[in-house]
């Protein structure tokens, strides 16, 4: 008798617990990103196993099998999911890029003054900045190399559903960060007194699209053996791009009320991005 409530305690404490359908999506499609996040996006999920998604999440296969009886609902469903986080954390390194504007620009906040002297001073600024720029991207290759390969996967998709949320859901990640690159632009042209060459006809998200193309380029393309030779190539590489699309704005004032300025903002701010 003891022997037959042992089992039967066993038995029971081996059982997977019960979930509800919202927990046995969650899991599966959880478990699935995250493993992808970690190995990479096979070029197609064809051969992705339903069984091993099952395991690895530890779901009931009946519940699994209730939400997805074909193999391509599931990967429709992953795809989106894939897709609402496809964009590998990306920030515009706010207080930690402040610090070093102050620590280059106050020093030399004199030669403002100058035009020659303040361009030089610009071109200087991007060619620092860009560097740890870059190293926080590349040390996302990974992520970002998976990113790409999802954006094939979902453009080769025919139309659907899915591939329309997919898309919907990377075009808003990357104009979000746009966005957000463009404000910090537009606060930088400001604060030098610079503006877009009016022949160029470009905008300011046309300058982003210019650098995070550039960035994200090298990044794919990054020589193990030869990082700062790549991170060499995205400083320069973002002063050219600087160089060619901007100019000094003549009808701006320097004069000692607008430096005093600037070194205010400079001082009392602790995160300007």
């Amino acid at each position: 008798m003891e022997t037959g409530q042992r089992r039967e305690r066993a038995r029971i404490g081996n059982r997977r617990p019960r979930m509800s359908e919202a927990q046995t999506r969650e899991a599966a499609l959880r478990t699935t990103v995250a493993e992808i996040r970690e190995n990479g996006l096979p070029l197609g999920l064809e051969h992705l196993s339903m069984e091993d998604v099952i395991r690895e999440a530890e779901i009931s296969r009946t519940a699994f099998y209730r939400l997805w009886p074909q193999k391509d609902q599931f990967i429709g469903d992953l795809i989106v999911e894939l897709a609402k986080e496809a964009l590998p954390t990306q920030n515009t390194q706010g207080a930690e890029a402040t610090s070093q504007l102050k620590e280059s620009l106050l020093p030399r906040i004199g030669e403002l003054r100058d035009a020659d002297a303040r361009w030089q001073l610009i071109i200087s600024l991007v060619v620092s900045a860009t560097t740890p720029d870059f190293e926080h991207t590349a040390a996302l290759a990974g992520q970002w190399r998976t990113y790409f390969a999802l954006t094939s996967l979902t453009m080769s998709l025919p139309d659907s559903d899915v591939k329309e949320i997919a898309q919907q859901e990377i075009g808003n990640a990357e104009k979000r960060y746009r966005e957000r690159l463009v404000a910090n632009y537009a606060l930088l042209m400001n604060m030098f007194g610079i503006r877009l060459r009016g022949q160029l006809d470009m905008t300011l998200d046309d300058v982003a699209d210019l650098l995070i193309a550039l960035i994200r380029g090298l990044v794919l393309r990054n020589r193990a053996d030869s990082p700062s030779r790549s991170s060499s190539l995205a400083s320069r590489g973002a002063a050219a791009i600087v160089a060619y699309c901007f100019e000094n704005d003549p009808t701006v004032l320097w004069d000692d009320s607008r430096i005093d300025s600037i070194r205010a903002t400079l001082n009392g701010t602790a995160d300007l991005f």
